[in-house]
């Protein structure tokens, strides 16, 4: 078997449910045997060996189809305990007694969080005071940003009732350095409080929130091992802990990975696969870190580019001067894109290259090679895809997403420019809709007061900007009619008939007039069908209908 096959990941797991066979494998060694009884030993371990780990290996190297069936329990196949945790409760119950009140704009909290929180209302008003003043003097710019910390803290602390900092936990990150000393808090909350009853009563619903992410989480494990072409198995050196926070805001996933263990909460959620690609993210960050941990020799040949991932303006914090993570992660967002393709990769692309993630567009056309390499799993592959990192490659990346960045510029500014020449002919068509709106409301006025030429004049000047107004026309005929110019109304009428736009009520009302005008005139047959086309109109005409009937019945008979 060539040495670029052996995966360490698996080799732990034999040697340590493999205990006779590496016990008999140490004594064969340790003993002076004869050269025979020692090539003997050696071949049953060989075989012994080889028997336990090809089937494995064999496995390994080919697709793996639905890892997980349906049947399978998570907890049993892979290394993930879905649990609640009543520390995370305590904390959480605590900040909201303190003014937490975050929540995603436009979702409303959940009904335990309304419900814890109606019940902290009774909690003594100088246990509250002392939360209260803790967390505004150790306040943060985002409310978002100190639910996580909290968050990491709660995950940092013994259990009920003492709540303290662990003395094996591990470094303090930055954001819970800030907050340490709340937990000095957290015993007299969880007595005084009746925090421990409080648990009692909702580690129901924790529970059922578990239930309603099991389905998801299993298909995030399924589609991740199929892509990965490894079968589901239980490692000793890591694990993944999904916790439910119905005391947090909707839909949030915070990641936090303590030593060996990557802990998962998640806020309330209506439809907890709405979180897929987040969850998929961490489980990710679980299966490839010990890869990168693995292959780091061969990554850190091209630490040389860790200046160009310094050199993005969105670099983050944590990536600063960290090579293997830049990597790690870079490699975590390719699979996703690949999984799950955007609308607009480039654009993707130019985004994370400008967060530092520089070995996205390397890693993205990498992955496609290994998608049309079927024979081989990831963790094989890997190996050849970080040992072909080539610094010049990277670098003609950097060209191209400056160059598709350019271009999205571009497009950017004449977006803005369409927009804002947009806007401008919008409010320019508002301020034209009232200023035609005043002229009639001005005409309307003179009209009643029965000063036409001063009504007309507004009228005329309207038309002057929009010729086809049919309210500007059906005032000009009323005045026509009012000075006994009838052939001038049924004119102005007929423009309102035939206007593009009118309301239907004043188009009805029009046709009515230009039939009594023909009436009028003895074209009773053109009138009688005017009358009749008023009739076979729909919709609110304003009594124009019941006119054209009464019209109908004074006509001559035919």
């Amino acid at each position: 078997m060539p040495p670029h096959l052996l995966i360490p990941s698996l080799q732990f797991p034999f040697c340590d449910k493999m205990p006779p066979y590496q016990m008999d494998c140490q004594n064969c060694h340790a003993k002076a045997a004869s050269p025979s009884l020692i090539t003997l030993a050696s071949l049953v371990c060989m075989v012994l060996f080889v028997a336990v780990t090809l089937p494995i290996f064999a496995q390994e190297s080919r697709t793996a189809v639905n890892p997980i069936q349906k049947r399978d329990r998570l907890e049993d196949v892979v290394n993930i305990d879905l649990r609640s945790d009543v520390r995370l409760f305590t904390v959480m119950a605590a900040i909201n007694a303190a003014g937490f009140s975050y929540e995603i704009p436009g979702k409303e909290m959940s009904v335990v969080r309304l419900a814890v929180r109606d019940e902290l209302k009774q909690a003594p008003r100088e246990l509250v005071s002392r939360l209260r003043v803790f967390y505004t003097t150790h306040s943060f710019r985002r409310k978002p940003m100190a639910h996580s910390a909290y968050t990491s803290l709660a995950l940092m602390l013994s259990g009920p009732p003492e709540f303290r900092l662990r003395a094996d936990a591990p470094h303090i990150p930055d954001d819970v350095q800030r907050i340490v000393g709340f937990e000095e808090l957290l015993s007299s909350f969880y007595r005084e409080a009746g925090v421990e009853q409080m648990w009692m009563r909702y580690r129901a619903d924790y529970d059922a929130e578990l239930e309603m992410y099991r389905p998801v989480v299993k298909d995030v494990i399924r589609q991740t091992l199929d892509y990965f072409r490894i079968p589901a198995r239980i490692v000793l050196d890591r694990q993944i802990v999904l916790m439910p926070d119905l005391l947090g805001y909707q839909d949030v996933v915070n990641a936090r990975n303590l030593e060996r263990i990557y802990y998962i909460v998640v806020g309330p959620a209506d439809d907890p696969a709405s979180n897929f690609v987040q969850l998929q993210h961490e489980y990710l960050h679980f299966l490839v870190d010990p890869l990168v941990e693995k292959y780091g020799g061969t990554i850190l040949k091209s630490k040389q580019l860790l200046s160009m991932a310094h050199d993005q303006p969105r670099l983050g914090a944590d990536f600063r001067d960290r090579y293997l993570l830049i990597v790690g992660e870079s490699l975590i967002e390719a699979i996703l894109d690949r999984l799950h393709p955007v609308e607009d990769l480039q654009k993707n692309q130019v985004e994370l290259f400008r967060r530092g993630l520089i070995f996205v567009p390397y890693l993205w056309r990498a992955l496609e090679a290994y998608e049309q390499s079927p024979e081989l799993s990831l963790p094989t592959y890997l190996e050849t895809i970080f040992s072909d990192i080539s610094v010049s490659e990277v670098e003609k990346d950097a060209e191209m997403i400056a160059e598709n960045e350019r271009q999205y510029l571009e497009e950017q500014e004449k977006r803005a420019a369409q927009l804002a020449e947009d806007q401008a002919k919008a409010q320019a068509a508002r301020e034209h809709e009232d200023q035609m709106r005043s002229y009639l409301k001005e005409a309307g006025e003179l009209i009643a007061l029965k000063r036409y030429a001063e009504a007309e004049a507004r009228l005329m000047t309207l038309l002057e900007t929009d010729p086809g107004n049919a309210n500007a026309h059906f005032y000009l005929a009323q005045i026509a009619a009012q000075q006994g110019r009838y052939r001038d109304s049924l004119d102005q009428y007929v423009k309102v008939e035939q206007a593009e736009v009118a309301e239907a009520w004043i188009r009805a009302v029009s046709m009515v007039r230009i039939g009594r005008i023909l009436a009028h005139e003895g074209d009773y047959e053109a009138a009688r069908a005017k009358f009749e086309e008023v009739l076979q109109l729909e919709g609110d005409l304003r009594g124009a209908r019941e006119t054209a009937e009464e019209s109908l019945a004074q006509l001559p008979d035919r």
